[in-house]
């Protein structure tokens, strides 16, 4: 799985399908594809705040367990996980159609710890965690997955609000992997089927997160030291990547912000808690970890400051890729 959609994945996962649908990275690692998980809108047993606590937790927890290294990298600590999500969770049931409850996600937290790690990553939720459809017909405004009949909240890059509109099937296009069925990545910006352990893999034929394509195979990924050519041989959740000179898979450590990335001495250091590696290229491979703006403040993905965890440089991209803007939340109140 490609770093930067495994950060979108864990930047808004949970808490796109788990409540106003909704990381970004963003997002759900919850949810189906449309069939309603709950009946609507009963009286609650639980409080909105109790509930959003219990899942941020027991995501994060689980998160943790599976894939520790984009925890690092997206969060920095389980808690700042944990916080953002909770606070995510919190702003979806101001949005407009929500039909989802407390007690909705009180129930989905409960089932998270018995999820495995290759469904948690490859999206495959189902039970207790599937959506309960919004009342946003297609192409309405919105900012979360649970707003929308289709449960799901087409969010562009950079941008806090979007339109609803239904998942891709294989074939389909999309610009992230939230915007695909569950068990389907973004790949080349068509919706592609995730291969399960032991069947055939290629290029266009992506392995499950948790597994590696080696020798034409989906099977148990490269520990450092194995010889690579890309990071789909190594094991990136759990902090292995495929060093770009030397061919081998090796343990990545972290740095944070001013701090040099990427390729660092004989090893890959990847910036934490939500920074950015700035102005990396070959032949080095080497960059600078972005340091973090506030909420409301200032922000430029290619040169930095970059946003904190849960916010998103909302911006309108350039003909040189540049992006500047400003720190935002994703706030489906603010989108009309």
């Amino acid at each position: 799985m490609p770093l930067r959609s495994a950060l979108l994945l864990l930047g808004g996962a949970f808490a796109t399908a788990a409540i106003a649908g909704c990381s970004g990275t963003s997002t759900p690692f919850l949810g189906g594809d449309g069939d309603s998980g709950a009946d609507g809108p009963d009286a609650s047993t639980v409080t909105l705040d109790k509930a959003a606590t219990d899942a941020a937790n027991a995501y994060c927890a689980r998160a943790q367990a599976c894939a520790p290294a984009y925890v690092t990298i997206a969060y920095g600590t389980v808690k700042a996980c944990s916080d953002a999500f909770k606070a995510e969770l919190v702003r979806g049931f101001g949005g407009t159609g929500v039909n989802a409850t407390p007690d909705w996600v009180a129930g989905c937290a409960a089932v998270i710890p018995q999820v495995s790690c290759g469904d948690l990553l490859a999206r495959k939720l189902v039970g207790a965690c599937k959506p309960v459809p919004g009342q946003l017909e297609d192409g309405a405004a919105c900012a979360n997955d649970g707003q929308c009949k289709a449960t799901r909240c087409r969010v562009g890059l950079n941008q806090v609000c979007g339109t609803c509109a239904p998942r891709g099937a294989a074939g389909a296009g999309c610009a992230v992997d939230e915007d695909c069925v569950n068990g389907a990545t973004c790949l080349a910006k068509l919706c592609v089927a995730y291969v399960d352990e032991g069947a055939a893999c290629d290029a266009a034929r992506p392995c499950r997160p948790d597994l590696a394509c080696t020798g034409g195979l989906c099977g148990a990924p490269g520990a450092a030291g194995v010889a690579c050519t890309d990071a789909t041989q190594c094991n990136p959740p759990a902090g292995v990547a495929c060093e770009p000179t030397t061919k081998k898979c090796a343990s990545f450590t972290f740095a944070e912000n001013a701090a040099p990335c990427g390729v660092v001495g004989a090893g890959i250091v990847q910036c934490s808690g939500g920074s950015q590696c700035i102005g990396i290229s070959p032949p080095k491979y080497q960059g600078t970890c972005s340091s973090l703006a506030a909420l409301g403040a200032a922000c430029d993905m290619a040169a930095g400051p970059t946003c904190p965890p849960g916010a998103v440089c909302a911006c309108a991209r350039s003909a040189d890729g540049g992006c500047a803007g400003t720190c935002k939340v994703k706030d489906p109140a603010a989108c009309h």
